[in-house]
């Protein structure tokens, strides 16, 4: 029998066992917002003004040192961050200051920030205080953010290709460890370049455990739970989001708040050492002894009794299956670059708007907490619509309509702040949705044998979107005098959200059906045909007489 009908049959699509492993694992879930997010407090960006050496010692009140010293945008009605009046005050007492009268000041020179000053009323500290990220260095804030993703897409590869060749367990036990270590030494960096390497190695192995933990709780369950799974993945996330919002509340330094989101991490050690590998992988593997273990295992937790003898189908694994088999055929190759494509919009258009909540106009962690908050409702409504419709069309519906209110938001006025806000969260909200719906649909595309590897260059493409996102973002600062320039953002994230669920429709349904094991059934299932129910038997063997004899080192299997 094949895996999913001994879970059916005889173990239970989910059962104790189940649960207690999925409980751990959402703990790593949880983490996984805090690492991805925290970003938003860890570097953000406090009101600054030039500093003015020789006005510090006469204890004046920040209005009165900024109106003396920081030219003022009456356009904006704001002072200016990046420039200061060429003037010395070296000889000036408060007094002086204080009566004196500076009104006119247009023929004054102006002359760039050496050194600035920060408002402490939001933020403490961040490290873009610590270090001067600011103005002409504000292209660093946004490196550090896409360097984080540059160490999702590596860790992604490298570990999605490791769990297929040496398994679950240990994948998730070493990525686990290295979370661990950086997230830790993140707190102690004592400088720019420092702090950047600790989120590329905090990146690299927190992706790698994020998406080998989801890769095992799919696995374990049955098909009728693969839907509640996958989803639960993403309702975990969005709790991480919401306690996020608080810690971050409650914690205002830098250092302080690094440590905070470190440290817990350190009791999923104890659970990882303890995880079995997954039985449904080993038996791919060929490893018929270690999967009964595994399975016995699980009868046990779930109190059910096997068959005996326990006939489970095993594969005889002469070669490991790679990302190049996931293009080697025409249908796999259509499914697999239209996944690339949509996770590559989602992760783009996500981090574009979760990373500016905070720059949206009002409160930034009240801004943060609505962003999170619009998580969990997400999730909830299409985890309902998914059972009741599908993967395929929940999945093109949510990319249209976020794509749609974003774009919504171009004739807006900038005033209008609670419409741009309600828009923006209403694209967020979509967004949100449909990454919790290709975390699931790219999981039951990708056969047990390349599974974590396509999900594993899903996640690659995905990064790319997160690379690109904090410059998209960065546009309208790097160029205010340019008006247009302000809408660019918008119009990439709203077109590319368009496109992506057009292209959507173009994928099966596989809503209710066993996860594919082999290429062979993966490339069987296209749109509007399940393999599983086929009447053409005669086209389905001639397909795999034609894969089998064609080989994966042949030529003419790119042709099938």
């Amino acid at each position: 029998m094949e895996y999913d009908q001994l879970l059916k049959a005889y173990l239970g699509e989910i059962g104790r066992y189940q649960m207690w492993i999925i409980f751990w694992l959402s703990w790593v879930w949880i983490w996984g917002a805090f690492n991805n997010m925290g970003i938003v407090f860890l570097a953000a960006v406090p009101d600054h003004w030039c500093a003015t050496p020789e006005l510090d010692n006469l204890t004046l009140t920040q209005d009165v040192y900024k109106n003396i010293s920081i030219p003022y945008d009456v356009e904006k009605s704001e002072y200016l961050s990046c420039e200061k009046y060429n003037m010395s005050f070296g000889r000036m007492t408060k007094a002086d200051i204080e009566g004196t009268t500076f009104a006119n000041r247009s023929g004054v020179a102006r002359v760039g920030c050496s050194s600035w000053q920060y408002d402490q009323t939001l933020y403490k500290s961040s490290v873009v205080s610590e270090w001067d990220l600011v103005c002409d260095n504000e292209w660093m804030i946004a490196t550090v953010q896409s360097m984080y993703m540059v160490g999702l897409l590596i860790g992604v590869v490298v570990f999605g290709q490791l769990a297929d060749v040496i398994g679950r367990r240990p994948t998730i036990l070493v990525t686990g460890v290295g979370v661990v270590c950086a997230a830790i030494a993140l707190a102690f960096s004592v400088n720019y370049p420092m702090f950047l390497a600790m989120r590329v190695l905090l990146a690299f192995f927190n992706m790698g455990c994020f998406t080998i933990t989801f890769v095992y709780a799919v696995e374990i369950v049955g098909p009728n739970w693969r839907t509640f799974v996958g989803i639960l993945c993403q309702y975990i996330w969005g709790v991480g989001y919401l306690l996020l919002a608080g810690i971050t509340y409650a914690i205002r330094d830098w250092k302080t708040l690094a440590l905070a989101l470190g440290c817990p991490q350190i009791i999923n050690l104890i659970f990882i050492f303890v995880l079995s590998e997954s039985a449904r992988w080993l038996y791919v593997m060929g490893k018929k002894e270690k999967g009964d273990s595994v399975v016995h295992k699980m009868a046990k937790w779930n109190k059910v009794t096997l068959p005996d003898p326990l006939k489970v189908e095993v594969q005889d694994k002469k070669s490991q299956a790679t990302v190049i088999d996931l293009l080697r055929t025409p249908n796999m190759r259509l499914k697999s670059l239209i996944q690339f494509f949509l996770w590559f919009v989602t992760s783009m258009v996500y981090y574009g708007l979760s990373l500016n909540s905070s720059n949206l106009g009002g409160d930034p962690y009240i801004n943060f907490l609505i962003s999170a908050g619009v998580e969990i409702p997400a999730y909830a409504l299409f985890h309902f619509l998914l059972v009741k419709i599908g993967r395929r069309i929940c999945t093109s519906f949510t990319f249209i309509a976020g794509g749609i209110a974003l774009l919504c938001i171009l004739p807006v006025p900038e005033e209008q702040t609670i419409v741009i806000i309600v828009l923006s969260m209403t694209g967020k909200f979509m967004i949100s949705a449909s990454f919790a719906i290709v975390y699931l649909y790219s999981a039951e595309l990708f056969p047990t044998e390349v599974r974590t590897v396509g999900v594993g260059c899903s996640s690659m493409f995905a990064r790319v979107g997160g690379i690109l996102a904090p410059y998209i973002g960065l546009l309208p600062s790097l160029a205010r005098d340019v008006e247009f320039i302000k809408y660019v953002p918008t119009i990439i994230f709203g077109a590319f959200s368009l496109a992506a669920g057009l292209l959507a429709i173009l994928l099966p349904e596989t809503m209710d059906q066993n996860l594919p094991e082999t290429l062979l059934e993966g490339e069987l299932i296209k749109a509007n045909f399940c393999w599983r129910k086929s009447e053409d038997k005669k086209s389905e063997a001639n397909m795999a007489t034609k894969m089998e004899e064609s080989g994966k080192d042949n030529p003419a299997f790119d042709r099938i």
